[in-house]
């Protein structure tokens, strides 16, 4: 009837035990919480529960504990349960009959001797059907155990993804291993050990290294240095002694739950867990070795093929290469100028250098601020291509960036995970099979124990993507595992090329790439500055180098680029509230920004106020509870989590169009190039869509819209930087509008300070 398996709460329609199936007084409405189970027609399982009369439906059970077994194992529980986990009713039955008596059928169950005696049943069937039970009972066995841990709603199905068969026995003696699965916090780990009674010092320690180590992605860290590991073990643990975090920290070394890492840069210890160490290492080797495999030469690509393509590209083209020793540096200067004369556009020498770099070598940077010719540089290799018969694929993080990168370019472009076939099997890392419970796939690369990890792609080393060039836009936004899936999901003769702005933000996921790529110095980057200056130039391109350069740009109302001042939150919030109306009657494209989620003007409120204006509750309007917020049709909504069953991804946007409580899904429009219809199942929708009537600038990167409205108040305080300030008036194409106060404007622009990420990667590129 209804489901919200994030929370492991159901609301069910069941037929009691000692009732016929048939009888309408068997039937009984049923809710609470069954963790660790999903849910099916046909699902058995014993609950605790006490009756209960809701006001609109009457009598009901109230689930007061579930699974439980609560006189244990019978021959009727024993059938019900496997014929709900796999096994044939019709076999359990003829099993019964076999065998004498209820305590002969248990132990037929167990022993795949007595089970191929039967007739009808051979050696397969019965090896099947003991595995089924003993996983069974030790799936029950588990989940008894889990379920007086006092976890955190939704977690004990997780917990036994990552321990299996394994969890009653290490966490009975070692609860702060929980801190492996996302969404259990270290003090939940405590709380459970004081439940258990359980004092284990070292255990605890190792708990907590393991628990920092992993909290330091939430802030974009591929590691931790030992006193930033010292200092947040300390502050977790306050009174533990910093040679006992030390011994800790040698024996997850030595077990392999992290590793130490001396060599990259010496005089500093980086401390990684084994998924974000490989990422870097491996990414860093497979772009050094492209260096050489998707360069001109012996080891690389033939130069001859190439030259014969680019004939292909005019006239003048064409004479060059027919020379008896034709050179690349002149071939390809040649093929600019005839793009220049189609076009009839003169590039920058700056510009022509960076088409060159992409035309030419392995690896390529091309980047600046906005209005300086990205744009034009991006449409000239991308024409020179097509013209060449060169295979390329043009890529974005998200998919508007996609989207707007196809409008730009002239050419097709698509999302990283689009592009690469990346898809999954299950939400969850364990799932049932006939050997009973097994782990995810690990991947042969090396890559293991991640985010992601049960995600699939379609490209490989053995399967390479068919692309000779990629093109990679709004490349600020490549976190360390994106560029790793690009690395190894193409061909080791694919030429890279990446185009982005590394004044905006770093990337939502851990690493700093693109600053990382041309930090190194290892890459030819070419950064464009000039402002081609045009009589429809935005004012927003001059306020953007203005707020780069540490400048408070010039506002006026008559401008692109507007600060409305206001003297107190109320009347912001007030103010963008009339803003939005307007331009949603006026049908703008427009998108509310704020720093952060919490306060009057911050995302959460915004979103609220905001869709009660746009989107108010209707009669007609179908909406959904999920969790401490209510999705409504024609929302504004957002991903916010990878899932690649359904092929959406975090950052992509899109339209609440239809909730189907009966079919239990919500149908969402994802807006791309072409837009995606996905259906989403309800007990999915809680940890994949938020309302994005506002959002924060970080979600906002890679996207663009014809007007920006942003609160800047003084409250912000710490959010009040430079490179956000800069990336929110770069997502406007026709209007900048900044609600607040000027004091707040001057403290963003002034502050340079920011949030420095540890990374490897640059170390490993030089």
């Amino acid at each position: 009837m209804y489901e919200d398996a994030s929370k492991a709460f159901y609301i069910l329609r069941m037929n009691l035990d000692g009732h016929s199936p048939t009888d309408s007084d068997s039937r009984v409405i049923v809710r609470g919480s069954v963790p660790g189970m999903t849910m099916k027609v046909g699902t058995w399982f014993g609950f605790e529960a006490d009756w209960t009369n809701h006001k609109e439906y009457g009598q009901q059970l109230s689930i007061s504990r579930a699974p439980v077994l609560s006189a244990g194992w019978d021959a009727d529980t024993a059938e019900k349960t496997l014929a709900s986990n796999g096994v044939g009713e019709q076999i359990l039955k003829m099993i019964r009959m076999r065998v004498d008596g209820d305590d002969a059928f248990l132990e037929a169950l167990g022993d795949e001797s007595i089970l191929s005696m039967i007739p009808g049943i051979n050696a397969f069937t019965a090896k099947y059907i003991v595995q089924r039970w003993q996983s069974v009972q030790t799936y029950f066995k588990s989940l008894d155990f889990l379920n007086g841990l006092g976890l955190p709603s939704g977690k004990v199905r997780e917990v036994w993804s990552t321990f299996g068969d394994d969890a009653e026995s290490v966490l009975s003696t070692n609860p702060w291993a929980l801190v492996r699965v996302d969404g259990i916090t270290f003090q939940h780990t405590d709380e459970i050990a004081s439940r258990l009674g359980l004092t284990n010092v070292q255990n605890r320690i190792r708990g907590a290294v393991l628990y920092v180590l992993k909290d330091q992605r939430n802030y974009g860290h591929m590691f931790l240095t030992t006193g930033q590991l010292f200092m947040g073990v300390q502050t977790i643990i306050p009174d533990v002694a910093k040679e006992d975090i030390a011994k800790a920290l040698a024996v997850c070394h030595k077990s392999g739950d992290l590793i130490a890492d001396r060599k990259a840069r010496p005089g500093t210890t980086a401390i990684y867990e084994p998924w974000s160490y490989n990422l870097e290492k491996e990414s860093s080797d497979m772009l050094l070795s492209r260096q050489v495999t998707a360069g001109f030469g012996l080891k690389g690509i033939p130069l001859a093929g190439y030259l014969q393509k680019m004939a292909s590209v005019g006239v003048k083209t064409a004479k060059e290469v027919a020379k008896k020793r034709p050179k690349l540096d002149k071939i390809i200067d040649i093929a600019i100028e005839e793009w220049n004369t189609l076009e009839r556009f003169t590039l920058s020498d700056l510009q022509k250098q960076g088409v060159k770099n992409a035309l030419t070598q392995p690896v390529s940077i091309l980047t600046g601020l906005p209005g300086t010719g990205k744009t034009t540089s991006l449409k000239a290799v991308v024409r020179i291509l097509q013209n060449a018969g060169i295979q390329f694929l043009l890529c974005a993080p998200t998919g508007i960036a996609a989207k707007n990168m196809s409008q730009l370019a002239g050419s097709r472009a698509y999302t990283i995970h689009r592009a690469f076939l990346a898809k999954g099997s299950s939400d969850e890392k364990r799932d049932f099979t006939y050997a009973g419970f097994t782990g995810a796939e690990v991947e042969s690369s090396g890559v293991t124990a991640a985010p992601d990890k049960d995600a699939k792609w379609g490209y490989g080393p053995d399967n390479p993507h068919p692309a000779e060039v990629i093109i990679v836009d709004e490349a600020s936004m490549l976190d360390q595992h994106l560029i790793y899936r690009l690395l190894y999901c193409s061909s080791p003769q694919c030429r890279m090329i990446f185009v982005g702005d590394a004044a905006q933000l770093p990337s939502v996921g851990p690493g700093n790439v693109l600053r990382d790529l041309i930090s190194s110095g290892t890459f030819p980057t070419i950064n464009l500055t000039e402002i081609f200056r045009q009589k429809d130039t935005s004012a927003i391109v001059f306020a953007a180098h203005d707020i780069f350069k540490g400048n408070v740009p010039d506002f006026s109302s008559d401008s692109d680029f507007v600060l409305v001042q206001t003297r107190t939150e109320e009347e912001a919030l007030s103010y963008i509230e009339t803003c939005a109306l307007k331009l949603y009657a006026d049908r703008e494209q427009f998108q509310i920004l704020s720093p952060r989620h919490a306060g009057t003007v911050g995302v959460t409120n915004l979103n609220a106020r905001l869709r009660e204006l746009m989107n108010p509750q209707g009669t007609a309007l179908a909406e959904v509870r999920m969790g401490n917020d209510t999705i409504r049709q024609d929302d504004r909504i957002m991903i916010v989590k990878n899932d690649y069953n359904l092929g959406v991804f975090n950052g992509d946007v899109g339209k609440v169009s239809r909730i189907d409580k009966k079919a239990k899904e919500i149908e969402v429009k994802i807006f791309g190039e072409p837009p995606l219809h996905v259906c989403i199942p309800l007990k999915d929708a809680s940890k994949l869509i938020r309302m994005a009537y506002a959002c924060t600038v970080h979600k906002a990167q890679g996207l663009e819209y014809d007007v920006i409205i942003m609160p800047l108040v003084d409250s912000f305080r710490h959010q009040l930087q430079r490179n956000l300030l800069y990336t929110a008036v770069t997502r406007a194409k026709k209007k900048v509008i900044l609600v607040g106060t000027q004091t707040a404007l001057s403290t963003a622009v002034l502050n340079d300070r920011e949030d420095l990420r540890n990374t490897m990667f640059r170390d490993r590129l030089s």
